[in-house]
């Protein structure tokens, strides 16, 4: 097991850089203190005000919410310094905690337009079954309806933009052959916890395609549609 010389993350956390003993996390931080942040800022105004161009609806910017502090942030970011009308979309956990549920009224109380998804519960006890068993990782499935859903309602009500908050390629220095560090944030079907296709590894002879619909990000459509999904943390440092 190989130790970072600076923070002592280990190699066995999946896909992690290594260079020269340091890892990939240590390294983006090291490398945020000299990126010009007011120059990514203003690309970010410039994606920003081409989502206001290109939407035709109610809202030019969806955001996947917890409940926690980083969502939290991205939501009064963009509607307050991007200026994007903004949707926020909670995908409920199992049992949600009584903070977490006091975060998401919080926004409401903030003036914010929410919806809430619940998937199938009886589904995902299942799945949790399968992915404990197979891959030791119980909250597996419920990780692909958590960030699936902010892309399913941009695709389902057309809007332009998603704000996605800190991509781990950059934060934890989980980088693999397929995710980049750029700011696109499509590329999160590539990142680790969801490399792996969802309809490939829960459709079985007693689960539907049409079951898993909450467990797919619809890239391809969204892609057509021109729709833009970006990195918060790539953009800006605050």
């Amino acid at each position: 097991m190989e130790y970072c010389s600076r923070c002592l993350q280990t190699n066995t956390r999946p896909g992690v850089v290594f260079k020269n003993g340091v890892c990939g996390a240590c390294l983006w931080e090291e490398k945020s203190k000299i990126i010009n942040w007011s120059a990514r800022e203003n690309e970010l105004k410039s994606i920003a005000e081409n989502a206001k161009t290109k939407s035709k609806g109610a809202y030019d910017c969806v955001i996947g919410v917890s409940g926690g502090k980083d969502s939290t942030f991205q939501a009064f970011y963009a509607r307050d310094i991007l200026g994007l009308r903004v949707l926020l979309v909670n995908c409920e956990p199992m049992d949600i905690t009584p903070i977490g549920r006091a975060n998401f009224e919080n926004l409401k109380r903030h003036g914010f337009e929410t919806i809430s998804i619940n998937p199938n519960r009886n589904l995902a006890k299942k799945l949790i079954k399968k992915a404990f068993w197979e891959y030791l990782n119980p909250v597996k499935p419920l990780e692909y309806t958590l960030y699936a859903s902010a892309y399913i309602i941009a695709d389902m009500f057309n809007i332009p933009m998603i704000l996605q908050g800190e991509n781990a390629a950059l934060t934890l220095g989980a980088k693999n052959n397929l995710q980049d560090s750029s700011g696109n944030a499509l590329n999160i079907v590539n990142s680790n916890t969801l490399k792996d296709n969802p309809i490939e590894i829960y459709m079985d002879e007693e689960t539907e395609l049409k079951d898993l619909f909450l467990y797919k990000v619809p890239v391809d459509e969204l892609t057509k549609k021109g729709v833009t999904a970006v990195w918060l943390n790539y953009y800006t440092n605050k």
